[in-house]
């Protein structure tokens, strides 16, 4: 999972989807090489993103990345790429932005904190709680 958010006051997006596909080293027979799948999204798309957004992609029979250790996303030299487009009301036109995650950027046995909190005038969004996270027992 890996979560995001506008990160300009009265920047939201809406009709947003997210496509995400990861590249691994495959060795079948013959030489090894690079295999590219897409991940199935518990969500790929939402109607608005006013706050923030986690994306995840749950490991099930159908996921290549069911029964993989850490050393094995390494050894297969796995990297996530992540396509993110919506429409934009401020710039009136569709907007994208492409990231990617390499095996050495994948935590293990953690969760985010909430990065919203209540007060007086209202919800507020914590966006220095983007990439935060703690541990979680196995």
């Amino acid at each position: 999972m890996f979560r995001f958010a506008c990160y300009k006051d009265h920047h939201a997006l809406t009709d947003v989807n997210v496509q995400v596909n990861i590249a691994m080293l495959v060795h079948d027979e013959g030489p090894a090489g690079y295999r590219y799948f897409d991940l199935k999204l518990e969500r790929n798309k939402i109607e608005s993103l006013p706050m923030n957004w986690t994306v995840v992609h749950p490991i099930t029979e159908e996921s290549p990345l069911l029964g993989l250790s850490a050393e094995d996303l390494q050894t297969a030299d796995v990297e996530i790429y992540a396509l993110i487009r919506g429409f934009s009301d401020v710039y009136s036109n569709i907007v994208q932005q492409r990231t990617s995650y390499t095996y050495s950027e994948i935590e293990y046995n953690k969760k985010f904190v909430p990065m919203y909190r209540e007060s007086s005038t209202g919800t507020v969004l914590e966006l220095q709680k983007l990439n935060k996270s703690v541990s979680v027992p196995v």
